[in-house]
């Protein structure tokens, strides 16, 4: 298992290093599926360089289905990004309140298209269409489960201390044992001076092994139950 201090930042600019440190294979996976994004008219909303890093990540799943949960999909792009590196027939499950505070009002279109060609991928591929802090949302998701555990949980929804809190305190307890949670926006800027999420990721990295890329926003990745 990765060590607990494992990091890895770089000047922002346009200077900014290219995927040049992930491995070819995880490179052109990932490529393929912007490329597809483009064609669907998706937006993707994360830094490729960080984002290639957390692929590299799921990539390393054993070779079976795995459960894995996107809280704050906007339009799916990181989803769909992201599924290209599970296994055929994983749960995929994205949960989403298209028009909240950190979301998109028109978003659910795009939601619907990019669970659709997940589901003709070969994916096991679900909606959950409500509020991550609702109890309605957590009984849904584990009616999903079926008594299953999460593989991997990537949280991108509410980016104040208290929203994204509640999503780590909320979903947490469904992680298997070993299991990873991900979190987008780590970093701590100036420019974002309501993006609070590196105030949990502060505490988390300190009582858990992780991984940290920062090469612009910043995407955590700690292990759970190891």
């Amino acid at each position: 298992m990765p060590r607990r201090d494992v990091s890895y930042s770089a000047d922002v600019g346009n200077n900014v290093p290219t995927m040049r440190y992930v491995p070819y294979d995880i490179r052109a996976r990932l490529e393929t599926r912007l490329r597809r994004l483009d064609e669907l008219a998706i937006p993707f909303p994360q830094n490729v360089n960080e984002f290639a890093m957390f692929c590299l990540l799921l990539a390393c799943f054993p070779a079976r289905p795995v459960s894995y949960l996107e809280i704050g999909c906007r339009h799916g792009g990181s989803l769909y990004a992201a599924s290209g590196f599970l296994p055929e027939h994983s749960l995929i499950i994205g949960m989403d309140l298209p028009g909240a505070a950190w979301g998109d009002h028109e978003s659910e279109p795009s939601l619907r298209l990019i669970a659709d060609e997940l589901t003709r991928e070969g994916y096991d591929a679900h909606l959950i269409l409500a509020d991550s802090s609702s109890s309605e949302a957590k009984q849904e998701l584990s009616a999903l489960l079926a008594g299953r555990h999460l593989d991997a949980i990537f949280i991108d929804a509410d980016h104040t201390f208290l929203g994204v809190s509640s999503d780590w305190n909320n979903y947490r307890t469904l992680v298997a044992s070993p299991g990873m949670v991900a979190f987008h926006d780590i970093a701590r800027r100036s420019d974002t001076p309501k993006v609070e999420v590196y105030q949990l990721w502060e505490e988390l990295r300190n009582d858990y092994p992780h991984l940290e890329v920062i090469w612009q926003y910043g995407i955590g990745a700690i292990w759970l139950n190891t």
